[in-house]
């Protein structure tokens, strides 16, 4: 389950403030985005290689079952 509030007011916060249309001069600061998406964190060469292997065999099962991935996404 889904806790709707929190996930919209923390989707609401990546593009405004809460009390903006209480004071329109206010300065906004700038998004930072959370640790889990940090471009620092890459893959070791092993990780790509598992990775890349299953992205292969979802490939294949899209292939031979001719799944539309699409519509999901």
């Amino acid at each position: 389950m889904i806790n709707y509030i929190s996930f919209n007011n923390e989707i609401e916060d990546i593009f405004t403030e809460k009390d903006l249309e209480k004071n329109p001069t206010k300065k906004l600061t700038a998004f930072n985005a959370p640790s889990c998406l940090d471009p620092k964190d890459k893959l070791t060469s092993e990780e790509e290689m598992v990775l890349d292997a299953c992205m292969k065999r979802l490939a294949q099962n899209v292939f031979l079952r001719r799944l539309l991935i699409k519509p999901f996404f």
